[in-house]
């Protein structure tokens, strides 16, 4: 009994350990955000520690820099959010009829195209970056919108999990339904949807994070300032000051904090019940 307490104690505490360390860089990230410029300036040039442990007074003058005079934050922030919508929808669409079709349907070769969604989820970006920027190169859509939506859309996350969770349905219920109705559409979304939407809810919030965070995409496949994203001005140290980088740091980050919110539940039971099988 006591080794049971002493083991629930540790794995506790590493957990909460875990959590500080996660959490304690957006908190600073929050507070920092409301400290005047002079003090961040002061912080990040000095050598002394008692510059930079020294009381700061609170202060909204980053916000107020980056809300009333950096105009170019609310471009950047509604391309995100723009491109983060549209590549969601889509790669949701994509991902929900592709998993279907490889777990319905028949036709060879079905196994060996999974597995190859597979490897091609599991590699790097880095690998995938340069056939998409020769891809998009040779369609002449390099510095648009589409270089940014498409890779994204047809990225293989959302296909293979949906597929996996699908593993778990009952067939029957699909062949009862084909007898009431000849229309694909309507099983998918009458039957097929209902059953899945716990996973929909996850693998959307897993896609809109993921496309919300891109960087490497706007920055190599579009030059048109007008065409960036938000995750750009954090690579732009150099020109912008570091209290308008933390106030847009804050931010940025209540998208994903709405989003999780509403989507905190389906995510705990899609990630509790889903399955990994790339067998029909």
């Amino acid at each position: 009994m006591i080794n049971k307490k002493i083991k629930y104690f540790i794995i506790t505490a590493c957990i909460i350990l875990l959590a500080i360390i996660f959490i304690l860089p957006v908190f600073l990230t929050i507070m920092a955000s409301f400290v005047d410029e002079e003090k961040i300036n002061l912080i990040l040039g000095s050598n002394t520690w008692e510059n930079m442990i020294s009381p700061a007074k609170l202060s909204l003058s980053s916000y107020d820099q980056l809300l009333f005079d950096f105009f170019p934050f609310y471009r950047l922030f509604w391309n995100s959010i723009i491109y983060s919508t549209l590549i969601t929808f889509f790669a949701l669409l994509v991902g929900f009829l592709a998993g279907f079709s490889f777990y319905y349907s028949k036709y060879r070769g079905k196994k060996v195209i999974y597995i190859i969604y597979i490897l091609l989820m599991m590699m790097p970006l880095q690998v995938t970056i340069l056939p998409n920027y020769i891809g998009l190169r040779e369609m002449n859509l390099l510095n648009t919108p589409y270089a940014i939506i498409l890779p994204l859309v047809f990225s293989p996350f959302g296909v293979v999990i949906l597929r996996q969770y699908m593993s778990g349905l009952d067939v029957d219920i699909i062949e009862a339904a084909r007898l009431e109705t000849s229309s694909i559409i309507r099983i998918l979304i009458k039957v097929v949807a209902p059953q899945i939407k716990v996973c929909i809810s996850a693998v959307t919030l897993f896609i809109f994070v993921d496309s919300w965070s891109i960087v490497e995409q706007p920055l190599l496949l579009v030059k048109d300032q007008k065409l960036k994203t938000m995750t750009t001005l954090f690579s732009n140290t150099i020109d912008v000051g570091m209290d308008i980088i933390l106030a847009a740091s804050v931010i940025y980050l209540i998208p994903v904090l709405i989003l999780y919110c509403n989507f905190s539940q389906h995510l705990e039971e899609g990630l509790a019940l889903g399955r990994v099988s790339i067998h029909d």
